[in-house]
């Protein structure tokens, strides 16, 4: 090590390593050793399969198609194909995480609206025996909307002038919508997915990772009409 001081102060003396000290690695995983064994598991990065994803800008529409209120065989991805697109069922039978090993989920909303709900409801808790598949996160999602509202759902809904009435057409517009005869769509009372309105189109999924390097699972809709594709 060399000692020197600045020509303007003899008293602040300055100290240099030497060449070899300033190469010394802080940390063995440095300057490109590449561990072939982790003590545990390696939760990040943590990757969603590209159809579950968030749309890349705001513009964009999601890579699935899908609109909450119908089963998930109803959903459809485009081809890659820049002009004359075609439409096929998204790939239900592949794994929806990478590294593979998640077999339970709890998926959080960024939705103003639904974010509030679930905060009443809880997440929606996707289980599977095996990896989770695509199939598996869209019926979890589905079910989860489908359920129906329970007494104090609709006494909180009361509690906010004229939201009874933007229910009961949500309600109209989802059994106009749906495959089902209206009258007993009516009939069977609301859903989940009334107290959203006219925002149940599927807008995808992102992953947050918090400090703790816990991650937690959020979900989007938006509004606007979903095409019927066969």
């Amino acid at each position: 090590m060399r000692f020197s001081h600045p020509p303007h102060d003899r008293s602040i003396t300055i100290c240099t390593p030497g060449q070899r000290q300033w190469y010394r690695p802080t940390s063995p995983w440095k300057w490109g050793i590449n561990p072939t064994f982790y003590p545990g598991p390696v939760p990040y990065p943590l990757v969603l399969h590209y159809q579950l994803i968030y749309p890349q800008t705001p513009s964009a529409a999601p890579e699935i198609l899908w609109d909450v209120i119908h089963p998930p065989s109803f959903a459809r991805v485009s081809s890659d194909r820049q002009f004359f697109k075609k439409w096929r069922p998204p790939d239900f039978d592949t794994e929806a995480f990478q590294p593979t090993g998640v077999k339970k989920v709890w998926i959080l909303s960024d939705h103003p609206v639904l974010a509030h709900w679930v905060e009443r409801w809880g997440p929606v808790i996707v289980i599977s025996s095996t990896n989770l598949t695509i199939r598996d996160i869209l019926e979890g999602i589905y079910a989860y909307f489908r359920t129906p509202l329970t007494r104090d759902d609709l006494l909180h809904v009361n509690s906010i002038p004229n939201n009874r009435k933007c229910l009961r057409y949500a309600r109209a517009q989802r059994a106009k919508d749906s495959y089902e005869i209206e009258a007993v769509v009516i009939a069977q009372g609301y859903r989940r997915i009334d107290v959203v309105g006219g925002h149940r189109r599927f807008q995808g999924l992102r992953i947050s990772i918090l400090p703790d390097q816990a991650w937690r699972l959020y979900m989007n809709l938006a509004p606007g009409t979903v095409p019927r594709i066969s």
